[in-house]
């Protein structure tokens, strides 16, 4: 028991260490558990499935998922680290689908599964942003911080659709999220078919940055889909 939770310590250390950087070693130290016969916890999966998607190993990542003994069920770290793997990939079904599958457990998804799903779904600009917001409604508040809205933002933009991209913002105003420079810019770039628009747009940005002294009333709510 001892030695297999110092082997678990070691890889642990090296993945908040500098080493995490250097994903071969990381995979090593993963190996030397298995062949010692020591059962690494999730935490260790998760780092060794992310060190085989970070050097494009991605069948391998998934293989390693896929392969978790029951006595270790997949968290969302593990979840995360497969989907970065896809993502890596450009692979955004199978992240969706892995989105699915950790839907599935009955687990909540956290910012990281989050994010990776939403973004996903801005792969596919036709129908991706209204899959986009249904993940974003149906997923609890906590997860949606300002990355997944800005994927929202993101998918809402690519199709032009720039009222539901306007609504989003009002949504963050709401929860308490604050936008970045990037998130703005998405829904700026939602309404670059009309430069009226963008221009409106423009001067609403510029009000709740306080760069104008009277901010303009409250945006739309988010509408139902």
């Amino acid at each position: 028991m001892h030695c297999a939770r110092a082997h678990r310590d070691v890889l642990r250390s090296a993945c908040l260490s500098q080493r995490a950087k250097q994903p071969h070693e990381l995979l090593a130290i993963f190996g030397a558990m298995a062949s010692l016969g020591v059962q690494p916890d999730a935490w260790g999966y998760s780092a060794a499935i992310a060190a085989f998607g970070q050097t494009g190993r991605t069948t391998q990542a998934l293989e390693l998922f896929r392969a978790m003994p029951r006595s270790v069920p997949p968290d969302n770290h593990c979840f995360s680290a497969a989907m970065g793997a896809c993502r890596r990939a450009n692979d955004s079904e199978g992240v969706l689908r892995l989105y699915a599958q950790l839907l599935a457990t009955g687990a909540q998804p956290n910012s990281y599964t989050l994010n990776a799903a939403v973004a996903a779904c801005a792969a596919t600009p036709e129908l991706g942003w209204k899959r986009a917001l249904q993940l974003l409604v149906s997923a609890p508040a906590d997860a949606a911080d300002v990355h997944v809205f800005t994927s929202a933002l993101s998918a809402c933009s690519r199709a032009g659709r720039w009222r539901e991209a306007t609504a989003l913002l009002g949504r963050m105003e709401q929860q308490r999220v604050a936008p970045n420079a990037h998130s703005y810019c998405a829904a700026i770039a939602a309404h670059e078919r009309d430069v009226r628009r963008v221009a409106v747009v423009a001067v609403v940005v510029a009000s709740r940055v306080a760069l104008l002294p009277h901010p303009l009333p409250p945006l739309l709510p988010l509408p139902l889909l």
